[in-house]
């Protein structure tokens, strides 16, 4: 695979949640579950869960686009589509820098399904976490310091169909803001790889909000993140039957 890039390394739930009906809604119990689930879950077995919370402490995540270059140029407009979205819950901004440009924070990896492996050593170099990472149609990776995540990587199979792709995406994009566990238990979700969500879900949005809400701050270790989410979730559904 050649890449062509790589210098290696305000509507809001809002008031609360937009177009939720109370039959959407579920309760603030069923939600904080979730977030217990995929804030301090692992998608995949290399190690223990971090036990605190982990989000991007700014306020933009600068980003270049790397790998097959004809596919990073299709994809491009559904990245930004992606990340408009993202922007709504999260606050935060994706914004694009050129290839040459330094201080990249993310990279988005297009490789062919045998290269997806090679497409993870722009960031990790651990062996066992890449074969297993590398199984998927899609992954990402990310690196923290004290919860504040300082690298990420996207890497995406581009052989993929393109429903697929843009799915893997979106997917991708959610968990690499600091939500990284899949589960069937969470449904209907992003976060859940039996469904092929091509949207966000009320669930999502709930998430995506309380993480990056203030109370939340990086490294808030386990016990007083589940507090505070308890306490910001309540606050959504309060707001959303106003």
């Amino acid at each position: 695979m050649k890449f062509f890039v790589v210098p290696v390394l305000t509507a809001l739930i809002g008031s609360a949640i937009p177009g939720a009906s109370a039959a959407e809604r579920l309760p603030v119990a069923k939600y904080v579950e979730f977030f217990e689930i995929v804030a301090f879950g692992s998608e995949y077995e290399v190690g223990k869960p971090k036990p605190y919370i982990r989000k991007w402490p700014g306020k933009t995540i600068k980003y270049k686009m790397a790998g097959l270059r004809k596919q990073a140029e299709y994809y491009r407009p559904v990245i930004e589509r992606h990340a408009r979205v993202l922007k709504a819950f999260t606050g935060v901004t994706l914004k694009e820098i050129p290839g040459k440009a330094p201080g990249e924070d993310l990279i988005f990896v297009f490789a062919r399904r045998g290269s997806m492996k090679d497409a993870g050593r722009l960031l990790e170099k651990n062996e066992r976490v890449l074969q297993i990472v590398a199984q998927g149609r899609c992954f990402f990776l990310s690196y923290d310091i004290k919860g504040r995540i300082v690298k990420g990587l996207i890497a995406i199979n581009s052989e993929e169909p393109r429903l697929a792709v843009e799915h893997c995406l979106l997917e991708e994009m959610a968990q690499s803001m600091g939500l990284p566990n899949d589960s069937p238990l969470v449904s209907p979700s992003i976060f859940n790889d039996r469904e092929q969500q091509m949207s966000l879900t009320l669930i999502d949005k709930v998430l995506l909000r309380t993480l990056y809400d203030k109370r939340m701050k990086p490294g808030l270790p386990f016990a007083k993140a589940m507090i505070a989410a308890d306490k910001i979730i309540k606050g959504l559904m309060t707001s959303a039957k106003k």
